[in-house]
């Protein structure tokens, strides 16, 4: 009797050389595909990034919008010497703006400055005789912790307080005070850094004079005139 023994010689498979080129091609599409899931999660970072940075930068924007439309420049922090060390010494630091208001017992202050990357706002108040300003709460920040900025300044316009009764006369002086702000953004991906700028202009100048105390204004007298139901052009009575 003969015994045939079958080998696996005839059954087909996978040589080394062809399962070596399939590894390699699964590695580089692995590859692609890890490459592309990465730049996409850094785009949606650096966009996520981006939103927070406008809703920071818009949150400052309307902060010191609104106290310059309901409140007035405390120019007294940009006095020369003025002995207060929250504001500016010499006048030519522009990373301060302060703004103040009252009411019947106390004079408050909102003191805001630029430090380690981020807009902080200081609450003070005194008494109107008062020299010194009381800090009523610690410095808060006015933006997120992952928001940085590399710069903010402040400038303002007239550099003298319309409001004060020794610039009435002053035609130079007598303008509606604005507030402008620039903030400088840092880009992780742009080489240029972002720079956002604004401008607001006081709602309250004319309405609210501090020098008002200090001046008798005139009342209308009715009296004082003589009204006729004429019109004039060039000169003519009509």
């Amino acid at each position: 009797m003969t015994i045939k023994l079958h080998t696996a010689r005839n059954k087909k498979g996978f040589t080394m050389i062809e399962l070596l080129v399939s590894m390699s091609i699964f590695m580089v599409f692995i590859g692609l595909s890890a490459s592309s899931y990465i730049g996409l999660m850094k785009a949606n970072q650096h966009a996520s990034e981006m939103q927070q940075t406008y809703r920071d930068i818009r949150h400052v924007f309307d902060t010191i919008a609104d106290e310059v439309h309901n409140n007035q420049i405390d120019y007294n922090c940009f006095a020369l010497n003025n002995g207060d060390a929250d504001c500016i010494q010499n006048g030519t630091t522009p990373n301060v703006i302060a703004f103040t208001s009252s009411d019947k017992e106390f004079i408050y202050r909102r003191l805001y400055s630029f430090s380690d990357g981020t807009v902080k706002v200081k609450n003070q108040k005194k008494l109107p005789n008062d020299l010194s300003w009381a800090t009523t709460a610690d410095a808060v920040a006015l933006t997120s912790e992952q928001t940085k900025f590399s710069d903010v300044s402040f400038s303002f316009f007239p550099l003298k307080n319309p409001y004060d009764s020794e610039n009435v006369a002053d035609a130079t002086v007598q303008w509606q005070p604005s507030v402008s702000i620039s903030i400088t953004k840092a880009s992780s991906t742009v080489g240029t850094p972002q720079i956002y700028k604004t401008t607001f202009s006081s709602r309250s100048y004319g309405t609210k004079s501090l020098y008002t105390p200090h001046i008798e204004i005139p009342k209308f007298n009715a009296s004082q005139f003589e009204f006729k139901n004429t019109f004039t052009y060039n000169g003519r009575s009509l």
